[in-house]
């Protein structure tokens, strides 16, 4: 009797155990998803063992079913999101796992064979399109916690017929949207500025900004005038276009016409635009090193829940947020 019991009880453990890796394993793969789509770089970084490998599509290659291997997470982290390519996909993909599945847990790794459905959207006037992907991932338990090892995906002929018709309703529903809004993402930030070259310095050197182009007459611009609202004969002024990742923060130096020169120290309650948020990976960091070289903060780093931030204040006063996100929540997760 007692060793029926016993090995009942056994019984009883490892299916539970088997039960917990299930839910487990389907959390990291939504989390995977998730991550993606909302361009969270740290968090969809620490779901990878330093191991892991990744098929990505080979787009360069012209071939719709090619991919390229990326192996091992510190090359992730440069190919992947050092260069913005992960936090570029925010808002413009969406990640589905769908059926049938298979899940094989041995002794700490396992393998998940499934479908994926990425709807995606590149940009203002392109058209919304999916791709059905078959993907095998490899998973292995670090301290407790399942991570990814591999991720081998091939693309599923997209002409079958059931196919065909997903794409339809993708594309009706896409057209919709963007019959109602046609705003796909913010394409930049401008910030006009009284003295470019000391603006450019204090973006480059102290927050680590990259420029991308100048020009040192945007009277030459063909159509500024226009769009600005000035006459050809007073427009004179000077530009440069700064990187920060996949986004982009525009300064503009006008001689001419003059502008107004705000009064007092502009607060976040301030009428019009509040203020710029630059994303960084060490919050404490950088605002030791802004106070290191003078700029004035509002406060220490402080902790809002899904991220860390302060206020700094550029050049002209402008107000900047430095913000270090935090692995944020996806939906149905309890909310801290």
């Amino acid at each position: 009797m007692a060793m029926t019991l016993t090995s009942g009880l056994d019984e009883l453990r490892r299916e539970l155990a088997e039960l917990c890796a299930l839910r487990d394993i389907e959390d990291l793969l939504s989390r995977y998803g998730f991550y993606s789509d909302c361009g969270a770089v740290a968090a969809w970084l620490d779901l990878f063992c330093e191991d892991a490998f990744m098929d990505v599509p080979d787009y360069e290659s012209g071939d719709p079913a090619a991919t390229t291997r990326i192996a091992g997470r510190e090359r992730l982290r440069t190919e992947l999101v050092d260069n913005g390519t992960v936090r570029a996909l925010r808002g413009r993909m969406q990640h589905h796992l769908c059926g049938p599945r298979t899940v094989e847990v041995s002794e700490g790794t396992a393998q998940v064979d499934s479908y994926a459905v990425v709807f995606r959207t590149a940009g203002n006037d392109d058209p919304s399109g999916f791709s059905l992907q078959f993907n095998r991932w490899t998973l292995r338990q670090v301290e407790g916690t399942w991570k990814i090892v591999g991720c081998v995906r091939r693309p599923v002929d997209q002409s079958l017929p059931f196919l065909r018709d997903i794409a339809d309703t993708a594309g009706s529903r896409g057209s919709a949207t963007r019959t109602r809004s046609r705003v796909s993402g913010v394409n930049h930030v401008a910030i006009s500025v009284s003295d470019l070259a000391r603006s450019i310095a204090f973006y480059t050197e102290r927050l680590g900004l990259t420029v991308v182009a100048t020009q040192p007459a945007i009277e030459s611009i063909g159509g500024m005038a226009t769009v600005t609202g000035y006459d050809d004969e007073v427009l004179r002024g000077s530009w440069a276009l700064l990187a920060a990742g996949p986004d982009r923060v525009e300064l503009v130096s006008y001689r001419s016409p003059a502008g107004q020169v705000p009064t007092g120290v502009r607060r976040p309650a301030d009428i019009g635009l509040a203020h710029v948020a630059l994303q960084v990976d060490d919050v404490d960091a950088v605002r030791a090193e802004l106070t290191s070289a003078g700029v004035v903060t509002v406060s220490e780093p402080v902790d809002l829940g899904r991220h860390r931030s302060f206020y700094a204040y550029g050049p002209d006063g402008e107000l900047i947020e430095l913000l270090e996100e935090r692995s944020p929540v996806p939906p149905g997760s309890p909310s801290r």
